[in-house]
């Protein structure tokens, strides 16, 4: 079964990045509701059908990652209002996951205060809209942000009210920057085993495939292409090759790259 896609950048229309994945043979991708420039896209109806007619066509699930300028782990309107707007855009737009960076909180010492804010901020959210399934992704830089310790989910999943509209997307490459020692066998027992005790594996929804350069621990958000980092070829094939982690779906975000490279490092992923 075909599981893997790439993070499409979204640079003038919705239609260009669909009409990529079709071309590039993707059954799934992954993209931005603002592009390149940072604007947030504005869609007139004829742009919407015809690209609702290929995305009923060719896709099932389809993954909407929210910008960065969001940040529900802290009380703030204009963020929860940019967020609300994007999930309405997926909705819109008839993604089936959404993918939230968890945000950071005011200050260190504050961290379970920022986890609770983001709680509520989901519940008010979940409560307000129609079913959207929500993917945090785990992130690399630690200190005040929320979700690099995978700890964090343990904590706000038992604040969360609708638990079967929140899973997770586990990043390889921000697990390895926080200091989750994926290249090692016994790192990446020990990752698997902090999932299992967290979030659980039942809970984890996506995999972004992405190796890294930085050292383990470097705190520094940075990917490369899977195989050719510090994590490596054979522990990236054994995380996927994980029996519970065996058929989900896999995003790799590449740096820019002509579409042929892409294709390239597509079918040499899909080998594994």
């Amino acid at each position: 079964m075909k599981r893997i896609g790439i993070h499409i950048r979204l640079t003038s229309t919705i239609n260009e990045v669909i009409e990529k994945a079709i071309r590039l043979n993707l059954p799934l991708f992954q993209t931005f509701a603002v592009t390149d420039q940072g604007r947030v896209i504005k869609l007139e109806a004829h742009e919407i059908n015809s690209y609702l007619e290929l995305r009923r066509k060719y896709f099932k699930n389809l993954y909407l990652h929210s910008s960065y300028w969001v940040n529900l782990s802290r009380n703030n309107l204009r963020s929860y209002k940019t967020f609300i707007k994007e999930l309405s855009l997926a909705q819109k737009l008839e993604f089936t996951h959404f993918i939230v960076h968890p945000g950071a909180s005011e200050t260190k010492n504050k961290k379970e205060a920022g986890i609770l804010t983001l709680a509520k901020n989901l519940n008010t959210a979940l409560a307000d809209n129609p079913p959207l399934t929500i993917l945090l992704e785990n992130t690399a830089h630690g200190g005040r942000s929320i979700g690099s310790n995978l700890e964090d989910f343990k904590i706000l999943l038992n604040e969360i009210k609708y638990p079967e509209q929140i899973q997770f997307c586990i990043d390889t490459s921000h697990a390895y920057a926080y200091g989750y020692n994926l290249a090692s066998t016994e790192g990446l027992h020990q990752f698997i085993t902090t999932l299992k005790n967290t979030i659980t594996l039942e809970k984890v929804a996506l995999i972004h495939l992405n190796d890294t350069t930085e050292n383990l621990g470097a705190k520094i958000d940075k990917h490369h292409q899977p195989g050719y980092g510090l994590i490596g070829k054979s522990s990236l094939y054994n995380l996927i090759q994980y029996p519970q982690l065996k058929q989900i779906p896999i995003i790799m975000e590449l740096p820019k790259l002509d579409e042929s490279e892409e294709i390239r490092i597509i079918q040499e992923v899909e080998t594994w």
